[in-house]
């Protein structure tokens, strides 16, 4: 089967909302899983990903809370990746933390840890749509899912901040095994770089939009430095800022383990740079 990503996100969730640099020509998607499929190819991910993000939770009232996590990701040679999110601020969240672990033909692992129980709770199924720490991402939206595990529809192209974009419908061939009804997804043109997702609810009403914003290059492909989503429904909001970005730092496979998300975060260690950045940040 083919991976296709999920969001920060997201991957990243993933946050990884990474395509190779335009500036080639690009032949247009015949029908909707070919764009999905050319989306997914021209992702670029090195093996290994290390980077800060401050996120800010917008309630309906405009009062915001800020929190601070880092994230590691790290790719097998067979491709599956893991990746390990741990807070690191205000003080009521420090040391909360999540690892999922992709594994491919199969539905993701994931891990959640509760400093205060000092337990690690595996996320199942019924609980995929439960908030991630609050924000408008739920654990759903930070999983790997299959191409296989959705239909698609290209819809007509359409413009998001200036730029002509492709527009694809997602819905899921089992629809028990998510919690929204579809989804719709915008691809720019020119190097299908995605920049937009809408989420709709089992009655197909929008529920939440997904922006990537502030595109900047690295390594010669372009990731997204801001994620702004929205629920529309009940007016709350999650915006995740990057802080910093390190890509293909050496970071050992131990550090993407149910061993190290139980660590303190002022125990981490790796990389070298760490401590550093904290302070810089």
């Amino acid at each position: 089967m083919t991976r296709a990503y999920i969001s920060l996100f997201i991957n990243f969730f993933a946050l990884a909302l990474a395509a190779p640099s335009v500036g080639f020509a690009d032949e247009a998607p015949k029908n909707g899983r070919d764009l999905m499929e050319k989306i997914e190819n021209r992702l670029g991910y090195g093996r290994s990903e290390f980077t800060g993000l401050e996120m800010t939770l917008i309630n309906a009232r405009g009062k915001k809370r800020v929190r601070t996590f880092v994230r590691y990701q790290l790719k097998s040679e067979d491709g599956e990746k893991k990746t390990l999110m741990k807070f690191l601020k205000p003080g009521d969240i420090r040391n909360t933390g999540t690892l999922n672990q992709e594994v491919v033909g199969g539905e993701d692992i994931q891990h959640l840890y509760l400093p205060a129980l000092k337990k690690i709770r595996r996320i199942g199924g019924q609980n995929k749509s439960q908030s991630w720490v609050g924000s408008d991402f739920t654990f759903e939206d930070i999983q790997e899912t299959e191409l296989d595990d959705f239909s698609y529809t290209l819809l007509p192209p359409e413009k998001v901040d200036g730029h002509l974009c492709y527009t694809l419908e997602m819905r899921p061939k089992s629809p028990e095994n998510s919690i929204y009804g579809k989804q719709i997804r915008w691809a720019r043109q020119e190097g299908f770089l995605p920049v937009k997702w809408e989420y709709y609810d089992k009655s197909d009403k929008l529920l939440k939009v997904l922006y990537a914003k502030d595109l900047r290059p690295v390594s010669g492909i372009q990731y997204a430095w801001t994620l702004e989503f929205h629920n529309v429904q009940d007016k709350h909001k999650t915006h995740i800022k990057r802080l910093w970005l390190n890509l293909d730092e050496d970071i050992p496979e131990s550090v993407v383990t149910t061993r190290y998300l139980k660590k303190s975060i002022h125990l981490y260690n790796e990389p070298s740079s760490l401590k550093q950045l904290i302070k810089k940040y």
